[in-house]
């Protein structure tokens, strides 16, 4: 798991520091993390960590940046993908019930955070996870 690390929170803050020649004060700079950075299961550990980095990576960047760039991070769990749908044999029932979304969901955070609607937005952090972060574990997980 440490190209989690590796991809996930040193590969953002590459991309991000060649970016800043190309960006003005009017860019926005959106890191994606997930909602295993809130809470995880056995052998996500590093995964968890990583997505924990990127929120960290986030708060720090927006005092480095607060002349430069706006910084936020989208932080999704849960979504349908075409992995998801391999995976998941009920996905449909889960989408039906609200415990997952349609991916244009997360888009629509993307595209607010790129808006000027989002302009005195800096440093935050939106889960775009239906709730699932919130959840405590049943006992028998345990």
């Amino acid at each position: 798991m440490k190209k989690a690390v590796e991809t996930k929170l040193i590969g953002y803050a590459n991309v991000i520091k060649a970016s800043l020649p190309y960006l003005n004060d009017k860019s926005s700079i959106i890191n994606v993390a997930s909602v295993h950075a809130h809470g995880t299961k056995e052998g996500y550990a590093m995964y968890a960590a990583a997505n924990g980095g990127v929120i960290s990576l986030t708060k720090a960047l927006t005092v480095e940046l607060r002349h430069h760039s706006r910084i936020n991070t989208i932080t999704p769990g849960g979504f349908i993908t075409d992995i998801y749908k391999k995976v998941v044999p009920n996905w449909e029932e889960k989408l039906e019930k609200g415990q997952v979304l349609e991916t244009k969901k997360v888009s629509d955070v993307v595209h607010f955070f790129l808006s000027e609607e989002s302009s005195g937005i800096n440093g935050a952090e939106i889960l775009v996870e239906v709730g699932s972060s919130a959840m405590r574990a049943k006992s028998s997980d345990w």
